[in-house]
């Protein structure tokens, strides 16, 4: 019977062909599996096999293409992000670091060009941020003397109800999102119920203690009013005094110390989750009051509370749950972490501060989970993927911190990680979902489209970040020879190499763009008097603007129409933000106003106005499409800013040797 079955199967697996060993040697194959040839000899017996056929639907090709680009760009910024500078290498002649990006930076940079006859004057000397960040120190000076008082939280507290908590927290919302904003609205909507009776009443009388969830929601309230709509630009608006400015006091008198901060019991995950939370939204307020170093040291505690408990690995979920650690429920310690992370990137950049942790050091996985919906952002997050755009372009801003900013690499080496690094922000861009997209998406609800236009505005704030050192030194170019000659030689822009052009082009289509988007919120009523960065952006295009006014390049199909017209755009929207009560606003316009006055001679030699205009923006929605979409260049995406020998040698006489570029 044995047999009989054994026969069976031998006859089953005989095959017509010849195994793969036999069909080499050029033997006869008993067919067998396996053939005798190969039991003789031990060897492995292999018969060749039919290709089955595939069909492969088109949909699902270009899908494994996006997907096999998505893994290029991944791989791209990885080895960006773990390539370190050769430290044998020596700096070059002449440094093209600027310490920081900052504009005030920028205007003292243009105008001492203006003013010296030296032309080995330093870029970005040591630069002092607390001179530029005053402007409120009268209002927070009487804080320093008070002590902790936990009954001040509750006694403001009982004054308000959960009905006015629960709008500063869908005004807010409206303003930000989740990739910046360390609180999650529905888990803080949730955790609301504890504190309020049915009825909205505050009953939560503990006064031994500071409760740090009640620090949180007096930070809600303090950002709920800078973003009420009664202090939205408007046509002859009154002014208005800071708003939330009380509440904020009180956060500020009842932050934890930082030997509080270092003796929290090692079981007590909670506080330190409350408290990382706390320090994100006490940077954002920090950062109305232009207070940069502020909102960077918050950051950078929040950041440290993180690495202390080892959030920024995957093993720390798995090692709380074996241990039993008192965690918040339904609290992701994902969330808490990226957003946590991407706010101090986004503010770490702005003024070129030291990074405490750096992406090759975190494995945490990028996806998390928000919950249920909340219905300020409804349809802003389709999917939990939308966080990796927030971390992508953090990552791109740690690149732009370490590489640009702090960078100790010879010259080739950091104009090379320029042009990786623009070319890593418009893939950014190229590969955002539809639902992300500017086109078309700025004429939907208010509150979908405010915190779409603050993702986008960061983003071609960055833009300005990594081309403003190389914008910067062909101003010096032209302010040295004009100091020399008494005269201006037009920078021909198509003499200059393709990818310097593309540089340049960029730059000036990302300004562009930054007025357009604030033509629309400004026609919306969505430009608020006290606002999270705005003002940095208007600033920021008001200084390009003017570079580029100095630069004085012929324009083609590729450019904007006008310099002039963003900068009394971006200048006017200033101006109504500092008669409406921001000092801030005002003070910028004071230093913008002084460099035209300094920058007088070349501009009149030029012919330009940069008087600030009386006309209210005003935003076409007929025209979105084209406002909002970047104007083609002349290279494919691939070939956009890969560098070249022009291009290297055109940057390194542009940082060594100014007069061989003016011949």
């Amino acid at each position: 019977m044995v047999s009989d079955n054994k026969s069976a199967i031998d006859f089953e697996r005989r095959s017509k062909a010849a195994c793969v060993r036999c069909r080499k040697r050029k033997t006869k194959c008993t067919g067998e599996f396996p053939c005798s040839a190969c039991v003789q000899t031990k060897s492995e017996c292999v018969y060749p096999r039919k290709p089955k056929r595939i069909s492969v639907l088109d949909t699902e090709l270009e899908s494994l293409h996006k997907k096999v680009k998505r893994l290029e760009e991944d791989l791209k910024l990885e080895k960006l992000l773990h390539s370190d500078p050769d430290p044998s290498q020596k700096n070059w002649k002449l440094s093209v670091l600027l310490n920081s990006p900052s504009c005030e930076l920028i205007c003292w940079n243009l105008i001492n060009f203006m003013k010296s006859t030296d032309e080995d004057i330093t870029i970005s000397p040591d630069f002092n941020f607390f001179i530029e960040e005053d402007t409120y120190d009268s209002v927070l000076s009487q804080q320093a003397a008070l002590g902790r008082s936990p009954w001040e939280v509750v006694q403001v507290l009982s004054e308000i109800s959960l009905f006015e908590v629960e709008s500063c927290l869908k005004k807010t919302s409206q303003f930000m999102n989740t990739g910046y904003m360390t609180i999650n609205p529905v888990e803080f909507r949730n955790q609301l119920q504890y504190y309020y009776s049915p009825d909205g009443v505050f009953t939560y009388r503990k006064v031994d203690s500071v409760d740090y969830f009640l620090l949180k929601v007096l930070m809600i309230v303090a950002l709920g009013n800078v973003y009420d709509e009664k202090n939205c630009l408007s046509p002859g608006m009154p002014k208005v005094e800071l708003p939330g400015l009380k509440y904020f006091k009180v956060v500020s008198n009842n932050l934890p110390s930082n030997f509080q901060l270092i003796t929290f019991e090692k079981k007590n995950i909670s506080s330190i989750f409350e408290v990382i939370e706390l320090f994100g939204v006490v940077s954002i307020y920090c950062r109305i009051l232009d207070k940069k170093s502020a909102s960077c040291f918050f950051t950078l505690t929040a950041l440290q509370l993180c690495v202390s408990i080892n959030l920024h690995k995957d093993t720390f979920l798995s090692r709380t749950n074996k241990r039993g650690l008192d965690l918040l429920p339904n609290n992701n310690s994902r969330a808490i972490f990226w957003s946590t992370y991407c706010l101090n990137r986004f503010y770490s950049t702005r003024i070129g501060h030291p990074l405490l942790l750096s992406f090759k050091d975190v494995n945490v996985q990028f996806e998390k989970d928000y919950g249920s919906s909340d219905g300020t952002n409804k349809n802003f997050y389709e999917t939990n993927d939308d966080i990796k755009h927030y971390i992508k372009l953090a990552q791109i801003s740690e690149l732009i911190n370490v590489d640009v900013y702090n960078n100790k690499r010879k010259s080739s080496e950091y104009i090379s990680t320029l042009f990786s690094i623009l070319s890593l922000l418009k893939d950014w861009s190229e590969n955002l979902p539809p639902h992300l997209q500017l086109d078309g998406n700025l004429s939907l609800s208010a509150p979908y489209s405010r915190a779409l236009s603050s993702l986008h505005l960061n983003h071609l704030h960055h833009v300005y970040l990594t081309c403003i050192p190389i914008s910067l030194h062909l101003a010096k170019l032209k302010i040295s020879h004009y100091n020399k000659t008494g005269r201006l030689r037009k920078l021909e822009l198509s003499s200059l190499p393709l990818n310097v052009q593309n540089l340049l082009i960029y730059c000036q289509q990302s300004c562009q763009q930054t007025v357009n988007i604030f033509k629309s919120l400004y026609e919306k009523k969505l430009v608020t008097v006290f606002g999270f960065t705005d003002i940095d952006y208007l600033f920021s295009v008001s200084a390009i603007s003017i570079i580029c006014v100095i630069l004085d390049y012929e324009r083609d199909d590729r450019t904007p129409a006008s310099f002039e017209d963003n900068f009394k755009t971006c200048t006017k929207i200033l101006s109504d933000m500092g008669e409406s009560g921001n000092r801030i606003a005002e003070a910028k316009l004071n230093q913008i106003t002084r460099l035209v006055e300094v920058l007088d001679p070349i501009l009149s030699q030029l012919e330009y106005s940069l008087d600030k205009t009386s006309e209210v923006p005003v935003f076409d929605p007929t025209e979105s499409n084209e406002m909002f979409s970047f104007v083609d260049v002349s290279q494919d995406m691939d070939q956009l800013f890969k560098l070249t020998d022009a291009d290297l040698s055109f940057m390194e006489a542009l940082l060594n040797e100014y007069d061989t570029i003016l011949k």
